[in-house]
């Protein structure tokens, strides 16, 4: 549910993007998607370093990609887009993942959790260009 819920978001903040690009504060509109969407990053990942609960982890951790969607959309070449509608599908099913098997015992959870994570974190930095 969660993951839906943001993408919904980033969605919505896409077709305003689409239609502001359209008129005179279009370029405003971007720099300030980029400006929150670097400002997201650099909270989400300075909480994460203190954070031990793996639940806060996750959504940090999802804070931090909605902010790399938001610089995506902010910067707002077909390329760029192309990339962020991809991470977007890709954090989805990773993170609707992480808890599909709530029935295993907590610590075969975490090593699941965290294994599937850093894949996912990995396969995605690459993907994106070492972002």
């Amino acid at each position: 549910m969660s993951a839906t819920v943001l993408n919904i978001g980033i969605v919505g903040i896409l077709r305003l993007s689409a239609l502001l690009r359209q008129s005179q504060i279009g370029e405003t509109f971007s720099n300030v998607l980029v400006g929150l969407g670097i400002l997201s990053i650099g909270v989400a990942a300075f909480s994460m370093l203190s954070r031990r609960n793996l639940k806060k982890l996750i959504g940090f951790s999802s804070i931090e990609h909605m902010g790399i969607m938001l610089l995506a959309i902010g910067i707002g070449t077909p390329l760029a887009v192309f990339w962020m509608l991809f991470h977007t599908l890709a954090h989805s099913l990773v993170k609707s993942g992480l808890f599909f098997r709530p029935a295993l015992s907590a610590a075969s959870t975490a090593v699941t959790v965290l294994t599937v994570y850093l894949i996912y974190s990995a396969s995605s930095r690459w993907l994106l260009g070492g972002l």
